[in-house]
């Protein structure tokens, strides 16, 4: 998917302009509103996406999305925009399918950790490769198209070969609850009874959704201000990000008591939100250099956003005992994260602040680094008030 999704950020469009914003940052506009309108759309169609159409419809959102991509190829601009919004609507909604092969199950947590851990590395490996395509000499409005190609074969394999996955057992269920597709009456009395702790976590997913969508978009530019070109160092960068994280989301998975593992992710991502800021600080003061912090603030964010997409949730499902699926809170989630991610790039663009993309990011990171440590906390407490006298002599 990502194949699909990210190789034409690649492409830099440097002098093209419309409206007074450049041709990049329209299609990447473009690309995340289909996403944030996918998401939104998903919290219906994933929750209550039923087993044996899950092949099929990833299969669906595939094709329809590289399609997009070869009308991109042979769309010249500006029409291309539009082509990027239909490549976005239907990728959102693969992780869900995806996830729900794997959501409530003893070993949740390792295999959702495999799966988002893929968001970190599968986002550089798949932009250098386009860069490879493009050094041999490809068209560059060409390259999203085939760079996708390139991969479409091992999807098809590999989800007709997920497909045949077996379903939780007897011990998963007793574990983490069943989970069942949810009509809209499900979603309104499951959101109803735990309003308060989903609104927190949501605002603080938001922020860090727009802090990864920055550095994922605008990651060749931020590199460049540091006097780094080198798409393949991106893709070193993100691999030993995503490699620290695999390990250590991995061991989340020795823990049994559900109400202490998410205690611990709490913990975690205010750390994250804390180191995040210092080393900010940090590159201000000379303490750290450019290419060191982007590689320090990607694990801090992803610290947070990787439990999010893999434990956290199904976790948060397990303690509240309510037969759900992970979908609906996260594509609930998502949705807004996308919408605020676009919002931040307009708004840079249509204030038209005179720093560049690196600087731009360092403010971002100083000021929602701190919202997001308070709101951690707070979120921290709202949960503990709400199912600790439940929980605490519980362990599942």
């Amino acid at each position: 998917m990502y194949a699909i999704r990210k190789p034409f950020t690649i492409l830099t469009f440097d002098p093209i302009l419309y409206w007074g914003i450049s041709y990049k940052v329209w299609l990447i506009i473009a690309q995340v509103l289909g996403y944030a309108l996918s998401k939104s759309i998903g919290i219906k169609l994933i929750s209550e996406l039923k087993p044996q159409n899950r092949l099929a419809f990833l299969y669906i959102i595939i094709l329809v999305s590289v399609i997009s991509l070869f009308l991109f190829a042979i769309t010249p601009p500006p029409y291309g925009i539009a082509c990027l919004f239909f490549n976005g609507l239907p990728l959102g909604l693969v992780w869900g399918v995806v996830f729900s092969y794997l959501e409530g199950r003893v070993l949740t947590d390792v295999m959702s950790v495999l799966l988002a851990s893929s968001f970190i590395f599968s986002s550089g490996f798949v932009k250098s490769i386009a860069s490879q395509i493009m050094d041999s000499g490809i068209k560059p409005m060409w390259v999203p198209c085939i760079t996708g190609l390139v991969f479409i074969i091992p999807f098809f394999i590999s989800n007709l070969l997920l497909n045949h996955f077996p379903g939780p057992d007897e011990i998963d269920i007793r574990s983490r609850v069943v989970r069942k597709p949810m009509v809209k009456e499900d979603r309104i009395r499951f959101f109803l009874k735990n309003k308060w702790i989903i609104i927190l976590l949501t605002i603080v997913y938001i922020l860090l959704s727009v802090l990864r969508d920055f550095r994922d978009n605008f990651a060749v530019e931020i590199l460049k201000n540091f006097g780094k070109s080198d798409l393949w160092q991106i893709a070193r960068i993100e691999s030993n990000v995503s490699f620290i994280l695999l390990i250590t989301m991995s061991m989340m998975a020795i823990i049994q008591n559900h109400l202490t593992a998410i205690r611990i992710i709490h913990w975690i991502m205010s750390a994250g939100f804390l180191i995040a800021f210092v080393s900010t600080i940090g590159v201000y003061r000379h303490w750290v250099s450019g290419v060191e912090w982007y590689w320090i603030v990607g694990i801090c964010i992803f610290m947070g956003y990787i439990p999010f997409n893999s434990i956290f949730i199904d976790r948060l499902i397990s303690v509240l005992r309510h037969p759900s699926n992970a979908g609906f809170l996260m594509y609930f989630m998502d949705s807004a994260g996308y919408l605020f991610s676009v919002l931040v790039m307009i708004s840079k663009e249509l204030i038209k602040l005179p720093i560049n993309h690196a600087q731009f990011f360092m403010q971002m990171v100083i000021s929602m680094s701190v919202i997001g440590f308070i709101l951690s906390l707070v979120s921290y407490n709202s949960i503990e008030k709400s199912i600790h006298k439940k929980w605490q002599n519980i362990t599942l």
